[in-house]
């Protein structure tokens, strides 16, 4: 069935009569004076000139016609519609989380969902179109939908679990991307073990409620360890017992692969938090392991790892007069502040510094780091400072994470507004005008103010530490905390290195942005980092919910059958066709124009000289 995409693109149609009549108004007819009409009809009979104008006349003509109609079709977006009558495709969503590695009876829980989507497989027909995902930390596509059982097998084979929880929101957008892409109506089926951290809220709503869930656990009869903490003469963790009933449990203490102590504790169904009393101490950095010693059905909670390092404290230059607000503000244990009176080109070239702050200094060009500045601006600042203002700041409608927490209403303050170039974002006004801004610089983070503290009732506010909470918490994301670098699996943390900082091992994705750099642990484990002749350790866990395998019932989900067979719709674009046509025409008569005839042309002038 032929199908236009924009059926009121036929108007343009419309311009066939200016081609007609510009045709008609290019036609200029000879004429000669003659004596008789005998001698006329003879001139006739031998000259073939008026006919040899009026067919090439009329082919151009045609042509044009042609073009204008081609245009017309193309733009129309024709397209060809077939419909059939098909069973809708079936939509796989496999649960890989970590905790489909858990062994119930005598296989995984992963392996008995392979099992169970091959079963489901084999019923169907054999044109139905299946398409799985593997569901973790995100969707993944495996392969392109296809009919063919046996590829689809080979696929099943080649999953494993991966060491991360069930990221239902991440899942469910994916899933709904991917839908809204497709033109063939699906069905879903959910092999897991109901270790959705949403309960499956958001996979309901994209399939109204229906999907077909077929759950793979039979108990949660484990053990696993999570949350430990270093205290000052003593470790906090909690365990996790997923049997009904009380069990005696033994659990081992390392610090730096040495053995800390060794405890036999008794541990009640559920949650429950224990301590162990540590030995006296100086040096408390490095990695600690709390772990199992008995051996259940899911062998990846049975140890949690922590990572205790240096602590990173933030390099601050404050350059330019003595600011009382600025050195209360910045007087933390976990800043390292340096004050000068100027910045020199050597400040800025070097990995010195997290933040510079410049109060009411110059600055020059080529800053390589995190940059606060009162009163002036580097030259190569995408803004520059307009006239003189004064008033109440107000806050901008913004979720900027500078603001987080932020409130400079009924703030007075005198400075300069700014004139910006695009991309620079808004934080502050006075009477509409811009006196707080920011902007990106290769992952660093530039914030100019046109006012000073001493130019305002910033200082006295309880306003300005908090956005220079902010500001701090942006430059070195990780700070002064010292479980920074304990991170969950599947989870991406932000972190402020210098561009030599590295991750040994496979188990972290590394992504940079400059000295900003992203990291996601793939797997449970521990690696060590480097930065130059420093080192420390970064561990990753699971998520506590990975530790509960007891089997749950999904929330808002209604059992479904396979849904029956639907008329399906396959759409093909014919645009090309009238473009190419289009083209043809266009040729053919810039050609005419120029001279050239076709064979029948030429056949007329010789039949007409004969």
């Amino acid at each position: 069935m032929l199908n236009w995409g924009i059926p009121g693109a036929f108007i343009w149609s419309l311009f066939i009569l200016p081609v007609i009549f510009l045709y008609f108004l290019r036609m200029r007819f000879r004429r000669q004076p003659i004596s008789s009409i005998y001698i006329w009809s003879r001139l006739k009979q031998y000259s073939d000139g008026a006919t040899r104008i009026k067919r090439r006349s009329i082919l151009l003509l045609s042509l044009q016609i042609l073009a204008v109609l081609a245009a017309t079709i193309a733009l129309a977006q024709p397209s060809w519609i077939i419909r059939r009558l098909e069973p809708p495709g079936v939509l796989i969503l496999l649960d890989v989380s970590a905790s489909m590695a858990a062994i119930d009876d005598k296989d995984s829980r992963l392996e008995r969902a392979k099992s169970l989507a091959v079963q489901q497989i084999e019923r169907l027909p054999e044109e139905s179109m299946v398409m799985v995902f593997i569901c973790g930390a995100d969707a993944n596509p495996l392969g392109e939908p296809t009919s063919d059982k046996r590829q689809l097998k080979r696929r099943l084979d080649l999953i494993s679990p991966q060491g991360t929880g069930f990221s239902e929101t991440q899942v469910a957008g994916t899933i709904k991307a991917w839908l809204e892409m497709q033109e063939r109506p699906w069905s879903a089926w959910l092999i897991t073990d109901g270790g959705l951290d949403l309960g499956g809220r958001l996979l309901s709503a994209i399939f109204d409620g229906e999907i077909q869930v077929l759950d793979v656990g039979n108990h949660g009869h484990n053990i696993g360890v999570t949350g430990l903490r270093v205290l000052k003469d003593e470790v906090s963790f909690q365990v996790v017992n997923g049997w009904p009933e009380s069990r005696h449990i033994t659990v081992r203490l390392e610090q730096n692969d040495q053995l800390v102590t060794r405890e036999k504790l008794e541990v009640e169904s559920g949650i429950s938090r224990h301590t162990i009393q540590l030995p006296v101490q100086e040096n408390k950095e490095g990695l600690y392991v709390i772990s199992l010693e008995e051996k259940d059905m899911f062998s990846m909670d049975d140890r949690y790892l922590l990572a205790l390092n240096p602590s990173r404290r933030i390099r601050v230059l404050c350059a330019g007069p003595t600011n009382p607000f600025l050195r209360a503000a910045l007087n933390h244990s976990g800043i390292i502040l340096t004050e000068k009176s100027s910045i020199t080109s050597q400040d800025i070239t070097t990995n010195n510094w997290d933040l510079i702050v410049a109060d009411r200094v110059e600055v020059p060009a080529g800053v390589n780091t995190h940059l606060l500045t009162f009163g002036s601006l580097p030259p190569d600042a995408p803004a520059k400072f307009g006239d003189e203002i004064s008033g109440m700041i107000s806050n901008v409608e913004s979720e900027h994470p500078l603001l987080r927490y932020v409130d400079f209403t009924s703030q007075v303050a005198q400075g300069y507004k700014y004139h910006m170039d695009r991309g620079v974002q808004i934080l502050a006004t006075i009477d509409g005008s811009p006196v707080i801004i920011s902007w990106e610089k290769e992952g660093r983070c530039h914030v100019a103010w046109g006012t000073s503290l001493l130019d305002s009732d910033l200082g006295l506010s309880g306003a300005f530490p908090v956005f220079l909470q902010n500001m701090l918490s942006w430059c070195v994301p990780q700070g002064n905390n010292p479980l920074a670098y304990t991170l969950l699996t599947g989870k991406s943390e932000v972190f402020w290195e210098a561009p030599d900082w590295k991750v040994e091992g496979e188990s972290f994705n590394i992504i940079r942005k400059g000295q900003r750099i992203v990291v996601e642990a793939k797997y449970p484990g521990m690696a060590v980092w480097r930065q130059g002749e420093k080192e420390g350790i970064i561990a990753a866990n699971l998520p506590a919910r990975e530790l509960d395998l007891a089997p749950r019932r999904l929330g808002g989900i209604k059992e479904a059958s396979l849904h029956s067979a639907e008329y399906f719709s396959r759409r093909t674009p014919l645009t090309f066709w009238p473009i190419l046509m289009l083209l043809v025409f266009l040729v053919f008569e810039w050609l005419v124009w120029r001279g050239w005839r076709p064979v029948l042309m030429k056949g007329g002038e010789r039949h007409g000289m004969d």
